[in-house]
This record gives C-alpha cells, structure tokens and sequence, in this order.
C-alpha cells in the first residue's frame, strides 16, 4: 500500500488555494501494461491506493495539441485564424489572396514555405509579382488590421544582422513559455529495471493525480503526464524505485511551485550516472530544463545498474558512448537531426516577401546550443549567396507567383564559427552537414545558384575545422563510427548533391578525403509528411517507418517528424515552433514507443529544439536497441541477452522481491 498524502506532507510548502491537476496522456504502449486506479477517500488530507487494474485511455486529449500561439509571435496572429486546419480554411479571406496572385483556393490552401509548388512558382501572364506582394501587405485580415501592420511585412527591406539580439529575445521568451495551466512531463524508462512508484506527494490538486503517475512503468514503456495548473503555489513529488539492482535506486521527480514551475529530478539511493565531475553522482539532481521552453519536459534513464545514461550525459555524448556504439555504422545507429538549423535569427529584422519570424523561425536556440544541449549531430543546411557582398547565409522559403517569400537566417561565417568552437570545447563528435542542393539560391530573383555560386559556397565550407579524411567512393554509412572519431578527435563532414557540384570553377568539387561528400558516398531515405496535424503527421510517419524498415534497408532513414504549415496559415497562422510543440509531445509518448529492433529512424528531423529530449531519445534507442544493454525491453528488442536480475532490492519505503530468472 503506497500513501498519497494531499496536505501537511513533509518537504513542501504551506497550503495554498491553487489547483494543480493531472490528467493522462495515453501513450501508446508496445506491452500489455495497465494503468493502476487508485480509490481516492472522501477525505480533504489522506488517500490510499487500490491496486485495481483498469485500461488506459487512448484518446488524446485536445490540451494535448492546443498551445499559447502569441507568445512566439509578436503581434499575435489573428485568434480567429490559429486553431483552423489550414486544409480545410475558406471563405473571403482564401479568395482575396488567391485572387492577387491568379490563383485558385485549391491550390493557395497548398501552400508551404518549405517546398516550391511548381504551379504556384511562376507568376500568372496577367500578374505583377510586385504589385500583387504590395497589395497583399495591405490586405485586411477578417476586418482587422492589414498583413504589414500585424506583422511587420516588407517586401523589399532586408538590413543588418542582429543574431545576438534575437539569440537574447529568444532566451528571455523561453523562460515565460510554459503555460499558465498546463505542463507535460515525461519518463522514458530504457532500463531492464519495472520502475514502481513508492511515493507521491502532492498540494492543491485534483485527486486524478493518483491516477495519473502509474503505479508501475515498465521497460520501454512510453510515459508521459499533463499537469494543468492555476497557481504558481502548487507543486508534487513523485518517486520510483528500480526493481531488481543489487543496491535500493530510485529517482524523485518533483514539480516546484513558483512561475514557471520547475520540474527536476534527484538521484536516491545508488543510483549513478555517466556525467562530468561530480554530475551524475548519488543525490544529483538535473534540470529538466522548463525555463528553456520545453514542451515536454522530460526524464531519460537508460542502460543498466553500473553504467547508466541520462540527462546529464556530457555534451560530447557520442564520444561518451564509444564502448556501446563505436562498433557500429551510422547505418545501425540514430542521430538527432536539426531541420533548418540556422533559422532562429532573421536577418535585419524583417522578412522577404510575406516571410517574418512566424513563418519562417524553425529554430529558437544557437546551432551551437543545438549541438550542446540538443544533442544535435545532423544539420540541415539551405543556403543563400548575397550577390553584392558575396556573404552566404542560411534561408527558409519559397517563390509564390514569381516573388520569394521568406527570410534569411544566421550568416554562414556565424554558424561555421559556433561549430568549431563546440568541437573545440568537446571534441570526440561526429557532426554532418547536409546541403540541401534546391535550396542554394542567389539573393535577386533567389534562383538556383550557378555554379560559381556554388563554388563560393563550397570555398566557405572550407572554414570548418576537424574535417573527416574519408575514401572517395566508400560509402560512408557502412563505417564504423570507431573510424570517424574513436581517436577522440571530432569530425566534420560536408554533404550536397552530386548534380550540385558538377562543373565548379577552379579545382571544382573537394575530395572526401578534405571532408567534402555527395549523395553517392551517403545515400539516404527521407520521408516527410508535409501535414499540419499532429496526429495525422504522427500516423504517417509511423507507417512510413514501419513500411520502410521491415527488414533493414539499403540506405539511412530519416525521418522528417514536423508539423507543417500551410495555406493561409502560412501569413496569419500559428507560429511553426508553436506548432511543432504538439510534435515533441507526440515524440514522447508515443512516436519513440514505436521503435524496435532495426525499426527507427536513422536521422530524427525536428523544429523547436530546445532540451536534450531528442539526445535523450537517440542515446536510449542506440543503448537499447543498437548496443542491446538494456535487456529485452519488453519485446522491443527480442534478440538482447537475457538480463540477469539481483536476487533482492531494498526500496526506499518497503521491500520487494525479485526473481533472478524474470523474463522481461
């Protein structure tokens, strides 16, 4: 019998009037784990649990994908626009803007920035692209105010940079982002270990909190939990125990009142990380990092009793986990993978076109944070080279009837100078740079680059310090990762389209042996939804992977796992990082339950990078599934050793008995 107290629990502070309650989010789950109800007295201070088990639900709740768009978006969009499936948006508005460019509703609610739409390109023969632009900027949104006065639109105004300015804007929204009445929290158990709840504490909430936390978490299971809040004064406190160590280990997680609430985790008993210093130590307690915007904020556990991972893994991970994964291909293991790495800045200020930040911001930290703190290995480049100046940055968007929408991001001298300085400060990482060949564009007409345009680029790249010294030819994804940086030096690879690099000036196209690759030494396999739901993205995403990688597939699969935004959208809608929040959740309790033996994405796409959960999901996925050191995990990875339990273990509270042969 586990005690759930309400009020006068030890450890937290006074009664207050808030309400802070929790409701499940129904991961999906790959076993036949049940959900434990716990009968809740009528009485204001002490509840008791039952262990009567009854189903979880697997309906999502609509808090689940509903988010505070106008914290990202300044001014904010128009409210009577954000909560609309673009696919489905008609009416006077769809027909004016339409009507500008000589194009239908069909084909206008099709509209992305992230990919040109060749029937929306080129201009219709009676359409002046820049009148159409400037009449659209004067356009009235729904009798409110026009596209320029809401968001700042100029068509022609590009100016100086001012990265670090945004860099500081984008910290400070971060901080306020959680909202005022929800918070999601997740566990990701890739241990061998069944983690049991022993203690719950909790103020001010609803009783669907003893609910709500399971009783037990199984291996592999996918976990997460939505708080709602309505006072900074509310907070809980939830522990689990790992069954069957040699010593008592369990971890307490705990939401801290105050605005935001906090959300941390502390080591107890023997449990122990792989951590720097005295991080990851007995009594250790990581951030799970609420101020940084997290839309899920989550806890990771992963390896086994005397070698485990989580959180506070070191910035150089992949170095740290040589031993499990050195033996193995980037063929065999997953890497988290950035989608428009360098959009977090606009350069000047303002946008091309109709592009500004909520169209075009895929990103809210640093490429340099992304790879510290987001673990990312993979980034994805789409270039532009400035004709007068000869600078070259990164960009997102698209040409609408002539005219290019969009913006330009951070300057490549900037993004080459974050990622030697990362490599500098943790070496022993393996980082790709993947030229997306359609996007290098010039900044007039923003058509393809010629191939001097190109060369330029190419001399930029050059910059990169660390660069691999690899086989012209050799596929580079049947590599042993051992090959590329078990030295303990990092190293950098540059990859663009072979048809990109054809014909250079000068000594053309670099060798791999200077770091250089095209799509024939790495080929790979990309699929992306292009959808605006979550849940219909998620759908098609699972059973693209599932379809792909029944049996092991010739190339690297990367999985494109964005929400999109499209048609009218794109000019008042949802900011794509508001958007993409709705896809970390989904991340967590479910997408990553999916993932099997052979049966995950090589590369992980996504927008919105801000904690280490998709590092977290990456080192559990090569933990388990790739070096196959956390047993069986369920059924997920059947061919794993059987993993030999300790006799007994010593909870915090009680004490439990563990068979030496359990079959997980």
């Amino acid at each position: 019998m586990v005690s759930i107290k309400l009020i006068g629990v030890k450890g937290l502070a006074a009664a207050s009037a808030g309400l802070f309650s929790l409701a499940s989010c129904a991961p999906m789950s790959t076993s036949e784990a049940t959900s434990i109800t716990e009968a809740v007295t009528a009485s204001t201070n002490v509840a008791t649990t039952s262990t009567a088990p009854s189903a979880q639900t697997n309906t999502p709740s609509r808090d689940m994908t509903t988010s505070d768009n106008h914290v990202l978006q300044s001014p904010s969009p128009n409210p009577e626009l954000s909560d609309l499936d673009p696919a489905e948006v008609s009416g006077e508005l769809v027909n004016q803007v339409a009507g500008l460019f000589r194009v239908t509703t069909e084909q206008l609610v099709r509209v992305q920035l992230e990919k040109a739409d060749p029937d929306l390109a080129e201009p219709a023969n009676d359409v002046d692209p820049d009148e159409a632009s400037s009449e659209l900027a004067n356009l009235k949104v729904l009798g409110g105010p026009s596209l320029k006065a809401a968001t700042g639109f100029n068509p022609f105004t590009v100016g100086d940079d001012d990265e670090a300015l945004d860099e500081r804007r984008n910290k400070m929204i971060m901080k306020g982002r959680q909202a005022k009445d929800k918070l999601m929290v997740g566990l990701v158990n890739g241990t061998p270990y069944t983690w049991k709840r022993i203690g719950l504490e909790f103020k001010d909430m609803d009783r669907e909190m003893s609910k709500t936390f399971r009783e037990v978490i199984l291996p592999g299971e996918p976990f997460a939990v939505y708080a709602r809040t309505q006072s900074k004064k509310a907070e809980a406190m939830v522990q689990y125990e790992l069954e069957g160590t040699s010593k008592k280990t369990w971890f307490t997680l705990r939401i801290s009142s105050g605005e935001p609430h906090q959300v941390t985790v502390e080591y107890g008993g023997a449990l122990e990380t792989v951590a720097n210093g005295d991080e990851g130590k007995r009594g250790s307690v990581v951030d799970l990092n609420v101020d940084r915007g997290v839309s899920c904020a989550t806890f990771y556990l992963t390896g086994s009793e005397g070698r485990f991972l989580s959180n506070d893994a070191p910035a150089n991970w992949m170095h740290t986990m040589l031993e499990e994964i050195g033996n193995y291909t980037l063929r065999d293991v997953m890497l988290p993978r950035s989608h428009h790495a360098g959009m977090y800045t606009l350069k000047g200020g303002v946008g091309i076109g109709f592009g500004n930040r909520a169209n075009t911001w895929t990103q809210d930290f640093s490429v340099y944070d992304q790879l510290k703190i987001g673990g990312v290995r993979v980034i994805d480049s789409r270039l532009v080279l400035t004709r007068k100046h000869k600078k070259v940055y990164e960009s997102h968007g698209t040409k609408i009837a002539g005219v290019f929408h969009g913006s330009l991001g951070v300057s490549h001298d900037s993004m080459i100078e974050q990622i030697n300085r990362f490599n500098e400060q943790y070496p022993g990482e393996l980082i790709i740079i993947d030229v997306d060949g359609r996007e290098m564009r010039d900044d007039k007409k923003f058509d393809q680059l010629s191939p001097e345009g190109v060369a330029h680029v190419v001399n930029s790249f050059k910059r990169l310090q660390h660069r691999a010294v690899l086989v012209p030819g050799e596929d580079i994804a049947q590599i042993p990762i051992n090959r590329f940086i078990g030295d303990g030096k990092s190293a950098v690879i540059i990859r663009m389209e072979e048809y990109r690099t054809r014909d250079l000036p000068g000594r053309g196209y670099p060798s791999a042996t200077q770091g250089f690759i095209t799509n024939n030494e790495l080929p790979y396999h990309k699929h992306w939804s292009n959808m605006a739901n979550p849940d219909r993205m998620l759908k098609d995403q699972t059973e693209k992977l599932l379809e792909y990688k029944d049996g092991r597939f010739r190339q690297l699969y990367v999985s494109d796992f964005l929400v999109t935004q499209k048609g009218i959208a794109v000019l008042f809608g949802t900011p794509i990082r508001v958007m993409n929040e709705a896809a970390w959740q989904k991340l967590i309790e479910t997408f990553w339950g999916v993932f099997r033996k052979d049966v995950f994405p090589n590369w992980l796409a996504m927008d919105a990078i801000r904690g280490g959960e998709l590092r977290g999901i990456a080192m559990t996925v090569n933990e388990c599934l790739v070096a196959k050191r956390c047993g069986k995990l369920g059924d997920r990875a059947p061919d794993a050793k059987e993993f030999k339990f300790a006799d007994a273990t010593t909870s915090a509270n009680a004490t439990t008995t563990q068979s030496a042969d359990r079959d997980n």
